[in-house]
């Protein structure tokens, strides 16, 4: 075998390997922390291979990342997602293997060259990607919401009537939708914090939405250990009625009745928890200011 095809063997076994870490990273920790995290494997990666500059470095950069490419589409939520993943996975390989061969002789540009980047990669986990998160799952709107009705789990009918004058978070689910799931544990602590607030009331609305059934709903529901208000849209109607093409899919009313917020999907990444709670106490507090005028 000659140089040129050991040198491509190489170049894919440490990209392998590099591309396995990386997988093991985000399937194990959240968004902006796996970005971080696994952002110095490509670079290492492409630092140990630089040493040998053999054929074109972009060329090298694909041979290094094509399982990286096949492992990651799968897991991937999201096409800006695996965009900047992809990104990130790349440009580390080239850095590397310019670092290796442009700089390898002074170690002080080698740090302050591979310094720049991990301080960038941090900027984008830390804030950017929250940052962005927030704005693209996030709708301020403010339009009159459909009267609704809904069926506890005992059987009960629940009328959107006798619900005026509260705050209602309302949350469309599906069992197959991993998202919501993992959205349950940040919905239950803020139902607990609030169950007791007179002038909140939550819905976590199970609607039957892509084949899923009220049987699966059950099953899930009573395997699990929440104590969230589950009920069910067994028509149909309600999630129709507020435009949901998307799961999980949170609706915020205000005690007038006007749809105030929305938001589209989840990841673990975002601030979740703390924009929830402030847009909570804007609509909370806002119609204690009303009474007061009043």
């Amino acid at each position: 075998m000659n140089t040129k095809n050991k040198s491509i063997l190489w170049d894919i076994l440490v990209g392998i390997i590099s591309a396995i870490i990386a997988f093991f990273i985000l399937e194990n920790f959240i968004l902006n922390i796996a970005l971080i995290a696994f952002s110095p494997f490509p670079v290492l990666a492409g630092f140990i291979r630089g040493k040998i500059p053999v054929g074109n470095i972009f060329i090298k950069t694909i041979l290094m990342n094509l399982l990286f490419f096949v492992l990651i589409m799968p897991i991937m939520n999201g096409v800006f997602h695996l965009i900047l993943l992809l990104a990130i996975a790349l440009i580390g390989t080239i850095l590397g293997i310019y670092t290796r061969l442009n700089l390898s002789s002074s170690t002080i540009k080698v740090v302050g060259f591979l310094s720049l980047f991990s301080l960038s990669v941090l900027s984008i986990g830390s804030f950017a990607l929250p940052a962005y998160l927030d704005v693209m799952m996030w709708d301020k709107v403010n339009k009159e919401a459909t009267p609704f009705t809904l069926v506890t789990l005992d059987g009960d009918t629940i009328h959107s009537s006798a619900y005026e004058d509260k705050v209602i978070i309302m949350s469309f689910w599906a069992t197959w939708c991993a998202p919501c799931k993992k959205q349950f544990p940040v919905m239950e602590k803020l139902y607990k914090e609030n169950k007791d607030n007179t002038n909140v009331a939550f819905f976590i609305v199970h609607s039957q939405i892509g084949r899923d059934t009220y049987e699966k709903a059950m099953r899930y529901i009573n395997q699990s250990d929440y104590d969230l208000p589950f009920v069910n849209d067994l028509e149909g109607t309600t999630y129709k009625s507020f435009d949901v093409y998307a799961l999980p899919h949170l609706i915020i009313i205000d005690k007038e009745g006007s749809i105030r917020y929305t938001h589209t999907g989840y990841n673990e990444s975002e601030k979740f928890y703390e924009k929830i709670n402030e847009n909570l106490d804007i609509l909370l507090n806002e119609n204690k200011s009303r009474s007061v005028l009043k």
